[in-house]
């Protein structure tokens, strides 16, 4: 009896690596579009869309969508606003690496939003 109750425990350790190793590698697929962002350009690329007239918001999943550096009332932006999410955010981090990268895009976001709105005179 202790043999196979021995040989059950076994098997469900060996699952639970398994299952973590599927895990990590599902998840550094599901962030890798996050690589692209580099937060030293963040606030060039706003300079780059406002030139454009291309006024936006950049978004990141969590529980709720945040808009980091945003301090203001965002429907008082008016139609010519749109607000986009960073694909590949998320609060539930699937392994080191997307965890790592969304914390790079939270930065990478608060800085353009802030630029965004000290360009169009509406946050400091």
């Amino acid at each position: 009896m202790r043999c196979v109750i021995a040989l059950v425990i076994s098997a469900f350790s060996f699952q639970a690596c398994v299952a973590k190793d599927e895990v990590d590698s599902r998840g550094s697929a599901e962030c890798t579009q996050l690589r692209i962002l580099k937060l030293d350009r963040a606030v060039a690329d706003a300079n780059l869309e406002a030139s454009k007239g291309h006024y936006e918001l950049l978004g990141v999943r969590g529980y709720t969508i945040e808009y980091p550096g945003v301090t203001i009332d965002r429907s008082k932006l008016g139609p010519n606003w749109s607000e986009r999410i960073l694909t590949g955010t998320s609060d539930a981090y699937r392994s080191v690496e997307c965890q790592s990268l969304n914390e790079a895009a939270t930065e990478y976001a608060k800085r353009y939003n802030a630029e965004m709105l000290r360009i169009a005179g509406i946050q400091k």
